[in-house]
């Protein structure tokens, strides 16, 4: 009786051991296969592979077009652009396990970029009007006259080679190169164009109302005039030039980063900030409006009257400051070591260190029978502004000697002669 007790009990322990204990199966996830792209955009003519991952073996795939007069596409999945419009390419993959997917990619189909040369005014017109035209060139030696209406050509590249001619803009374009043009010819009277300058001699006349987002003169040896009537956001001069530039509207800054002159004027009364790069050491700035410079190399600063208020600093262990400064006022440079002041009418050097060297006394011009180093010149005559050597005076020749009744001396420098007749 006791050893069917024993029994019976290992019996129901191992039923409850049996019935609590749930083997756990572990499968494998199953991963969809995908495709390399969901969406492509081609141009007319060119050709791009699609592909499907994680198909697995002994997968098979069908490609299909949805429209083929688009898009084709080969057994291999190679889709090849037609013509312009959108088309869904699909791949219907079967498994090895029978399992069915369906995988697509919008294809957009575009005009290859069309370039375009112009030499006439009707041209033109209709190269602004072709959509697929990229870049566009007005290139002519005639003396023509190009006005650019107004429009918005953001996806054109516009180059101008065309030395003899007058170029009026009105439109809004990717980018401008100006190549060659007639000297005093281009004005502006978009909003945010960029305009690089390549050309020997130009004018950019930036009307009120105007705008552009940046000016680059990058040709060495030009002259450039700016007149900024309108608002110009940036200057970049990146080569050795001489460029004239006259504000009445605002410039949002000038960067210098080779040794260029640069002449600033104008009826502004909102300081032009002028940063001087390392790269531009001898550069030479003027100015007769007020102008805040940041150098960081060897410059020189020549400032006349209608600048005052115009600030220095420098921003370079090797910055050095030749500040002419002949306006009505002093003139401070802000070194690392504090500020220092230029007189009126005296030249300084302020280098980064705030060392002030070689300090003189500038010499005008306009002295009346001064001496300003202008030379001298003899037999009687004068210069302006230079020594003057009078003419020895010659023996009287007693044939022509006159008696003089009376003298009568009424001003400085003036004498009344009564002479008998």
């Amino acid at each position: 009786m006791k050893n069917m007790k024993k029994v019976f009990a290992f019996v129901l322990a191992l039923a409850m051991i049996l019935t609590t204990y749930q083997p756990t199966t572990t499968y494998a996830a199953t991963k969809a296969p995908t495709i390399s792209a969901k969406k492509m955009t081609l141009q007319v003519g060119s050709k791009k592979t699609l592909t499907v991952k994680k198909a697995g073996k002994n997968a098979t795939l069908k490609w299909s077009s949805s429209k083929k007069s688009v898009a084709t596409v080969s057994k291999k999945g190679v889709v090849k652009a037609v013509k312009a419009g959108t088309a869904n390419v699909k791949c219907k993959v079967v498994t090895k396990g029978k399992k069915h997917y369906t995988l697509t990619c919008k294809v957009t189909v575009k005009n290859a970029a069309v370039s375009k040369t112009v030499s006439t005014q009707k041209a033109l017109a209709a190269a602004l009007k072709d959509k697929n035209v990229k870049n566009l060139t007005i290139k002519t030696d005639k003396e023509v006259a190009f006005n650019i209406p107004s429009g918005n050509y953001g996806k054109v590249k516009l180059t101008v080679d065309a030395p003899n001619a007058d170029v009026v803009n009105a439109g809004t374009f990717k980018s401008i190169n100006i190549k060659a043009i007639k000297p005093n010819t281009w004005k502006e009277k978009a909003k945010g164009n960029t305009i690089t300058v390549t050309a020997d001699d130009a004018r950019i006349v930036v009307e009120a109302g105007a705008s552009l987002s940046k000016v680059t003169v990058s040709q060495e040896g030009g002259k450039i005039k700016i007149e900024a009537a309108g608002t110009i956001d940036a200057i970049q001069i990146d080569a050795a030039v001489d460029v004239s530039l006259a504000v009445d509207g605002t410039v949002g800054e000038v960067a210098v980063s080779a040794p260029a002159k640069v002449a600033v004027e104008g009826k502004t009364t909102t300081a032009i900030p002028v940063k001087v790069e390392e790269t531009a050491k001898g550069a030479d700035v003027t100015s007769s409006t007020p102008v805040e410079v940041k150098a960081a190399t060897e410059i020189s600063l020549n400032l006349s009257k209608g600048a005052e208020g115009s600030k220095v600093e420098t921003t370079g262990e090797n910055a050095q400051v030749a500040v002419k400064n002949d306006t009505t006022d002093v003139i401070k440079v802000t070194t690392p070591a504090g500020t220092k002041e230029v007189a009126k009418d005296t030249t300084s050097k302020v280098d980064n260190t705030g060392k002030v060297t070689d300090t003189t006394t500038n010499t005008s011009g306009d002295n009346n029978g001064g001496s300003t180093g202008g030379g001298s010149t003899s037999g009687g005559g004068s210069s302006s502004g230079g020594s003057v050597t009078p003419a020895p005076t010659p023996d009287p020749d007693p044939a022509q000697t006159v008696e003089l009744n009376a003298l009568h001396v009424f001003e400085k420098n003036k004498i009344d002669v009564e002479i008998p007749t």
